[in-house]
């Protein structure tokens, strides 16, 4: 017994120093939105419930409903009012009320209150746990305004009689005599005290003994001035109720009811590491519990949490299915004989929690036990695969959905949930909706959190750099051949004369120029929001004020997105004119940049619904984000994310982009097919005025690649589901390259400019000094060059400077005249 004590006690001296928070990490995964959402979001039917509704008295009492529109109905009172509320003194008086609850009011007797009840065909119950006092009645829905009457009248009519009092004495001291002889409830009460040393959750919910002997009316009168007030108390119903009946009724029998007392400050628990050693040489086996500190019923890693339990799962050696269990730790204990059960908990309370697991073994078993489940939580940090924890979360949903079946244990949720302040303030249940909509994004973030985070981290860098260099080098004006008042002679060598012209700022750039440089600042803005959405996230589990702006960041993507679309869509419509339809263009920047600044506002108001389909609240000091009911909405996700995305930032631009693309590559082609009719020796610079429309093309060829997986995806989420797509982790790998694929989109287009395009290369060289210098003999040794025809006229053109001067091609597209005149000196 001895040996297996000190196991014991050294493994919970490791165990104290593990952290249950680092398995709650790496089981949740944040829900990363993609750029692109077009498809609709479907509404599991787990998530098809009653929004549970909220009304607040001037007194703060509140009174919390959710009509299902059964026949019955279960309505109680919540009270902010345990064992850990009372002191040493009078700790066990909350169980002790509980006990005089129904012995009879000022208006009715206990015989008299028991035969309305049953005439009533309703049923009464009382409970108290460590934080709350329950009292609740289940009753046909036409008696509503009964149940709720007669629940007023226990809770503050109660005769409290002295007779009663010393009846139930002995009542509750039998009563723990039989909760002495179950050694589960014997080995929690010993853990809470342990776990919880000095605190309020250390004290038992029965009370020591000299307690129950001693308290006194006086005792259970003030305990219920001090703590049955109306901030710490919760009507709550569910089944069939209507809630503005219900509400009147709270103000009938609890609107007068006091505030909080200011004089009473409640004491939070702390978790402190601690052993507790129980020893009964006259039992054969170990009852014992190994716990470490949990999460609150409100906090984000409660659910994860739950998801680890789920996995350590429960295992009785009388069960059937023996070491064929799904939990890996049932595998391993069921291999040793001294093992005979074992069962996860995990106990949250509003400031902390316990979880652990429960054991019964032979004593020389109990190391081996305890080495088991320290193994198991270092496994569910480091060693567990995606398949498990998808089996933990659909076994966890099935559970969460058997146990809140039914309208007494919904009515319990909405009771326990609406005493904590940060989820009362929400329109829905939380408990239960957060919970089907926060299970499935647990995940293993392995894959997530690299292409996430570190890979979109550098792309954003570079890229936002990269677009930053091509907006100043699209700005810079360039040295060109043409007319100008301001045109003066550059002398070269061996009496070689030409006409230089550096052109002011406002025509010295093409007109093209203007639209890559408002698709340069949309992509800089795509990738600046990229970083605010997926990579912050993934390197700060703590997000702190950051998140309170996170459907801003989630609304600037999809403007940002949407803009870059519809900027695409106008400049290659406008490429399109100029190059097909030659004498219909004639646009100057000013009217470029306002047209194209309309396009960006239009987006971004296009893309503002966005920005309410995310909300922030605050949650034990934190915020965090939830997807609002407005995704659920069926006709704003027809109308407005499958119809008008497609119409708008999807389907339809794609496929118009497509056309105006495959239009101007055939107009190229046959331009350069009739080119090289006319002219017989071919050069490379017949070539160099397409470079423009080379880039253009190769942009765009990149735009629809990058944007087809996004799309893809969208069709396929809407396709197979929202819930199905949530859990797949195919689905997730895939959002996550597209995602990456969208990043390296936005951050390439430098490389292209610079590969594809002279001009363009010409103007980085001659911006940086040391690579003009070598651009500068590079080009030296090239013995021709091109201008446009008009620039002719404007050179001061001597026989010995000029020998020969050609036409080189003259082609015609859809009536206009194309001339190019090479120069070759």
């Amino acid at each position: 017994m001895r040996a297996s004590l000190r196991a014991l006690r050294r493994a919970l001296q490791c165990g104290s120093h593990l952290q249950l928070d680092r398995i709650a990490t790496c089981l949740q995964q944040r829900s990363y939105p993609r750029f692109y959402n077009s498809a609709a979001t479907a509404s599991p039917i787990f998530l098809n419930i009653p929004e549970t509704q909220i009304t607040t008295l001037s007194n703060g009492f509140r009174i919390a409903t959710e009509d299902s529109q059964l026949p019955t109905t279960t309505v109680g009172v919540w009270i902010d009012a345990g064992s850990r509320f009372e002191n040493d003194k009078n700790n066990g008086v909350a169980h002790f009320l509980e006990h005089m609850a129904f012995k009879g009011t000022m208006k009715r007797s206990q015989s008299a209150l028991e035969l309305e009840v049953e005439n009533m065909g309703a049923h009464l119950n009382a409970y108290t746990s460590r934080e709350q006092t329950v009292y609740y009645a289940k009753c046909f829905s036409q008696d509503l305004d009964h149940a709720v009457e007669i629940l007023a009248d226990i809770l503050r009519n109660s005769q409290l009689r002295s007779v009663e009092i010393e009846r139930e004495r002995g009542v509750i001291l039998r009563e723990m005599q039989e909760v002495e002889q179950n050694l589960q409830e014997v080995v929690f009460d010993h853990l809470h005290a342990g776990a919880f040393r000095g605190t309020s959750l250390a004290r038992t919910i029965l009370g020591p003994v000299e307690n129950i002997k001693s308290l006194q009316r006086e005792d259970l009168v003030k305990y219920i001035n001090e703590h049955y007030r109306g901030p710490h108390m919760v009507l709550a119903a569910a089944g069939g109720v209507d809630h503005q009946k219900l509400v009147d009724l709270g103000k009938q029998y609890f609107g007068d009811l006091g505030g909080v007392d200011e004089n009473f400050v409640a004491e939070s628990g702390k978790f402190v590491a601690s052993y507790q050693d129980m020893r009964d040489e006259r039992m054969s086996m170990v009852f014992g519990a190994l716990a470490v500190e949990g999460a609150s019923w409100t906090h984000p890693h409660n659910i994860p949490l739950m998801v680890a339990n789920t996995l350590i799962g429960q295992w009785d050696r009388t069960n059937a299915i023996g070491i064929n269990a799904p939990s890996r730790l049932a595998q391993s204990l069921g291999l040793n004989a001294r093992v005979q059960s074992f069962q996860a908990f995990n106990t949250c309370y509003k400031d902390t929690g316990l979880v652990g697991v429960y054991f019964v073994c032979e004593q020389s078993g109990a190391r081996a036990v305890v080495d088991s489940i320290t193994q198991q939580w270092i496994d569910l940090c480091d060693n567990i695969t995606e398949e498990e924890v998808e089996r933990g979360k659909r076994s966890l949903l099935t559970n969460m959905s058997l146990m809140l079946d039914g309208s007494t244990p919904i009515c319990e949720d909405i009771g326990r949930i609406s005493l904590a302040p940060e989820m009362f303030s929400r329109t829905a249940r939380s408990s239960f909706v957060i919970f089907f909509r926060f299970v499935p994004i647990c995940k293993l973030p392995y894959m997530g959190y690299l292409l996430n985070g570190p890979v979109t981290a550098v792309l954003v860098v570079f890229g936002v750099i990269f677009n930053l260099c091509t907006m100043y080098f699209l700005m810079v004006p360039r040295w060109t051949f043409g007319t100008d008042t301001n045109s003066r002679m550059k002398s070269t060598r061996s009496k070689k004369s030409f006409l230089l012209v550096k052109r002011s700022s406002s025509t010295s750039r093409p007109l093209i120029n203007t639209y890559l440089l408002w698709l340069a600042f949309s992509d800089t803005t795509l990738l600046i929001s990229a970083a605010l959405l997926y990579c912050i996230p993934a390197f700060f589990i703590s997000l702190g004020n950051y998140a309170r702006f996170f459907p801003s960041y989630y609304m600037l993507s999809n403007a940002s997105l949407t803009a870059s679309v519809w900027l695409m869509c106008v400049l290659m419509f406008e490429r399109y004119r100029a190059f097909c339809r030659p004498l219909d263009s004639h646009l100057k920047p000013q009217r470029i940049h306002r047209t194209l600044s309309l396009v960006s506002l239009l987006a971004l108001i296009f893309s503002l619904p966005r920005l309410f389909e995310l909300s922030v609240y605050e949650l034990d000091g934190e915020y965090h984000v939830n997807q609002t009911l407005l995704v659920e909405t069926r006709a704003y996700m027809v109308g407005y994310r499958i119809i008008g995305g497609m119409l708008f930032y999807s389907l339809f631009p794609y496929v118009v982009l497509s056309i105006i693309s495959a239009r101007i590559c055939l107009a190229i082609h046959a331009a350069n097919k009739q080119r090289q009719n006319f002219v017989a020796t071919r050069s490379v610079t017949h070539f160099r005025s397409t470079d423009c429309e080379l880039v253009l093309i190769t942009v765009m060829a990149k735009f629809l690649i990058s944007r087809l997986m996004p799309t893809a995806l969208d069709l396929a989420e809407h396709i197979i589901s929202s819930s199905k797509f949530l859990v797949s982790t195919t689905a997730t790998f895939f959002v996550d390259i597209s995602n990456l694929i969208v990043v390296v989109s936005s951050a390439t287009n430098f490389f292209i400019y610079f590969t594809l395009s002279r001009a363009f290369r010409r103007t980085v060289f001659n911006s940086l000094p040391k690579l003009n210098f070598r651009y500068t003999i590079f080009r030296r040794r090239k013995r021709h060059f091109t201008v446009p025809h008009h620039a002719v006229k404007a050179m001061s053109i001597t026989q010995p400077v000029i020998n020969e001067i050609s036409r080189s091609i003259v082609t015609t597209v859809d009536g206009r005249l194309l001339s190019t005149i090479e120069v070759r000196i």
